[in-house]
């Protein structure tokens, strides 16, 4: 048996222990509601390439014996009860491209292991209870498009290193407790689309290189911190910026190039302390 898809049925109970009989399994989905924890016989199995099992009622930890799936290249647990730690043993997964353990009770800190994951393309670890800083070895992850670690307990700062993500497409780390600056870095993420930073203690002010980002319809949200001083003239050089949410925040200066953008369609820059606000010809898409 290569592959075996149990979703959209009436099962309950636990996962059998017997599953590590399985041992040509390629691809492995559960969709139920199970009340069960994960074998540590999963370990076994070591072709398996899939391994699906969210929103199906999982509990206890993740065991360490995951990281012997050197074969693994999805491993979605998203939804469940889980708690524990995050095992450090992921970082054996070389295979690993999408890792989501989001919606779960995971807490402890983010493993600096995940830099081992050179193949990682999604990670995926909001809404947990995770605690600590960003480790800066996010940044060999050189192939990574989405990273999602909002809705959690992170502190610290932004690390420089999310520069270096080229290929990064959605960052969100938004509701968490991050303090400091936005890294200048953050300008060089050319293909961001998605940038989620609101509802965190970040101050300062917002830099020009945010500017630079202006391949591809954006939506940017730097809402409910502390950012003072000026809104950045090179923000209005993002002709394809559309929702761009600036509010609750400590801005001063007036919006005065944002004009310049005709792709703009929400605007918020509500609960500043702006001292003026020119409008634009060039906003008449906002809705």
């Amino acid at each position: 048996l290569q592959y075996l898809s149990l979703d959209h049925n009436c099962l309950d109970g636990t996962i059998p222990t017997e599953i590590g009989n399985l041992s040509k399994l390629d691809f492995l989905y559960l969709h139920n509601g199970l009340d069960s924890t994960i074998p540590t016989v999963i370990g076994i199995l070591s072709t398996l390439n899939s391994l699906v099992c969210d929103n199906i009622g999982l509990d206890g930890a993740i065991p360490s014996e995951v990281g012997l799936l050197s074969n693994l290249r999805h491993l979605i647990l998203s939804t469940n009860h889980l708690n524990g730690t995050i095992p450090s043993e992921v970082g054996s997964l070389s295979q690993l491209s999408k890792l989501d353990l989001s919606t779960t009770h995971l807490d402890g800190t983010i493993p600096s292991e995940v830099g081992l994951l050179s193949r990682m393309r999604t990670l995926r670890l909001s809404t947990t209870h995770l605690i600590g800083t960003i480790p800066s070895e996010v940044g060999l992850l050189s192939r990574l498009s989405e990273l999602d670690l909002s809705t959690n307990h992170l502190n610290g700062t932004i690390p420089s290193e999310v520069g270096l993500l080229s290929k990064l497409s959605e960052l969100d780390l938004s509701t968490n407790h991050l303090s400091g600056t936005i890294p200048s870095e953050v300008g060089l993420l050319i293909q961001l689309e998605q940038l989620g930073l609101s509802t965190n203690h970040l101050s300062g002010i917002i830099p020009k290189e945010l500017g630079a980002l202006t391949n591809h319809e954006a939506t940017f949200n730097l809402s409910s911190n502390m950012f003072t001083g000026t809104v950045p003239m090179e923000l209005g050089f993002m002709s394809n910026i559309e929702r761009l949410d600036l509010s609750r925040n400590r801005l001063v200066d007036s919006m005065l190039y944002i004009g310049n953008s005709a792709s703009v369609k929400y605007l918020n820059l509500s609960h500043n302390e702006l001292i003026s606000f020119p409008f634009s010809q060039g906003w008449s898409n906002l809705e």
